[in-house]
């Protein structure tokens, strides 16, 4: 029996109730179901007022408001559509399409060398590094993201406790060696720093979310716990004598998008800015190797193999590449580092021009629907949290290609979804599956439970 038809037999309160259920009937946010239920009865109330200032009793001003208000049915097919969860399929599909060809590209190198050579063993080792990234990522695709924001100093301080111990206490599950600290569980090795960037990121955006900026004081403790807590892991950085610059400049970046985002103080993100750009600068002009490479790099002569010699193998692989490429299972002996870092290389002389370029196109694409996803966000921390992921990602594939190709210094930094690498793979994953994660729930989220 419908509203409409039990309306003779129910009273105007058990009506309104019985309307209420069946609108936010199958909502799956608890939250928003409860937020649509208050903007209904707000609709009701108002329009049964109105009815009773005409001279009609309460009773059945408020029958007539539920007439008026239309098909509690309808109304619920109506808002399921809106508030359910929504999978960014395009954004899936590329990084779906650059995974695949890095996994082709680990393949071909593979099949370049025989069963003795240790090289043959690295598919396996790289098809267990996706699946298990794979793994991450449909966690994080799933997990609730607010989580960390309700939690965030407590993220924030057990990251900082972690890297500590790993730094500080020697043991079988740490090493070091030249600027990287490893956290080695079974067979894989993970690189503490570039895991407490991203613990860190994510910590401070839930920090950030979580102040009340209309009445900040900037001199005010708890906004000098954010700006210390922001500056902190820079910090440990310089003390431990890192090598990963430019992770520290991506979270540079991060971070300062996040602060004025959130709606810090401007002046005050220049002047940090200033200030860690300059001291990556003298840290990168005391390495003598660092400034080697960048000042060849942006020489205008041509670069010397007895000098440069990464980056002439690197140009001299692309040149020779040609439209189609050297062939599937191609050695590449003359190119260093060829399965990790310069990986885009390989490719491009593996596959020729024709396939870089699409792969160059899919990136193109996959940059520009982060830029425009974000935009969709409405929750300020979910906002937050995927600035500045993308940051990182977008940072990371924008350099190693250029780097790939010979127009930015040779560095140790991997290229997300790309090639060979735990570390790299396994965050790459849990960063996007959470990217899509906060898309997931944008329209699961109550305006009224956003902080910010």
């Amino acid at each position: 029996m419908s509203i409409h038809q039990s309306r003779h037999t129910q009273s105007a309160a058990e009506c309104s109730r019985q309307f209420l259920n069946t609108v936010g009937k199958g909502i799956r946010s608890k939250a928003m179901r409860e937020e649509i239920r208050m903007e209904m009865q707000s609709h009701l109330d108002e329009l049964a007022a109105s009815r009773q200032e005409e001279g009609y009793p309460e009773e059945e001003a408020m029958l007539w408001a539920i007439d008026q208000m239309g098909d509690a049915d309808a109304l619920n097919r109506s808002f399921r559509n809106i508030h359910k969860p929504v999978l960014n399929w395009k954004l899936l599909l590329l990084i779906g399409m650059v995974a695949a060809m890095g996994l082709l590209t680990v393949f071909s190198f593979s099949a370049g060398y025989s069963e003795a050579d240790y090289h043959s063993a690295m598919i396996d080792f790289q098809l267990f590094f996706s699946i298990l990234g794979m793994i991450v990522f449909i966690i994080f695709y799933f997990l609730d993201y607010r989580l960390f924001s309700r939690y965030a100093w407590h993220l924030y301080g057990f990251t900082l406790i972690a890297e500590l111990l790993l730094f500080h206490v020697p043991s079988r599950i740490n090493f070091e060696g030249k600027g990287w600290y490893y956290a080695v569980i079974g067979p894989v090795s993970l690189d503490c720093w570039a895991l407490g960037i991203y613990a860190y990121l994510i910590a401070i955006a839930g920090i950030l979310s979580r102040q009340d900026w209309s009445t900040v004081d900037w001199k005010s403790r708890s906004h000098l716990a954010v700006l210390a807590a922001m500056i902190l892991p820079a910090g440990l950085y310089f003390a431990f004598g890192m090598t990963h610059w430019l992770t520290l400049i991506f979270y540079i970046v991060a971070v300062a998008m996040m602060y004025g985002r959130a709606g810090g103080n401007r002046r005050l993100i220049v002047a940090l800015s200033a200030a860690f750009a300059a001291s990556v600068g003298l840290t990168l002009f005391k390495n003598k190797q660092a400034w080697n490479r960048i000042t060849e790099t942006f020489s205008f002569a041509a670069p010397d193999p007895n000098y440069a010699y990464n980056r002439f193998q690197i140009m001299h692989s692309v040149r020779s590449a040609g439209w189609w490429g050297q062939g599937f299972g191609v050695r590449a002996d003359h190119l260093p580092y060829s399965p990790s870092q310069l990986v885009f290389t390989y490719f491009t002389y593996a596959f020729g021009w024709i396939a870089a370029g699409v792969l160059l196109l899919v990136i193109a694409i996959f940059i520009t629907r982060c830029l425009t996803t974000v935009r969709l966000i409405t929750d300020p921390y979910g906002q937050l949290v995927f600035t500045s992921l993308a940051v990182m990602l977008i940072g990371q594939l924008l350099y190693t290609l250029g780097a790939s190709i010979g127009v930015l210094p040779f560095t140790t930094m991997y290229m997300p979804f790309f090639g060979y690498g735990a570390t790299a793979t396994i965050l790459s994953y849990a960063a996007i599956g959470m990217m899509l994660g906060i898309y997931r729930r944008k329209n699961l989220i109550s305006v009224s439970k956003k902080v910010l």
